[in-house]
């Protein structure tokens, strides 16, 4: 697998993820703040953020410049 391929990989699951929790209600947003349902839902958060921006930090520091190609 390349190294393009698993910084979009990384950073789609996290997409994923947070919109998931979404979706689902795990959160809601009462006077500009996030509450979360139970600490499942927290957990799931923060691990869907970290996937989608290391995703990002993957393919910035790791893959190289695609105009370099």
């Amino acid at each position: 697998m390349t190294c393009e391929r698993s910084a979009l990989i990384l950073s789609a699951l996290g997409m994923l993820a947070i919109g998931a929790i979404l979706t689902f209600d795990g959160v809601t947003v009462y006077r500009r703040q996030l509450h979360f349902c139970n600490r499942r839902w927290w957990l799931a958060w923060w691990a869907g953020w970290v996937s989608f921006l290391g995703g990002i930090a993957v393919a910035a520091f790791f893959c190289g410049s695609p105009a370099s190609s």
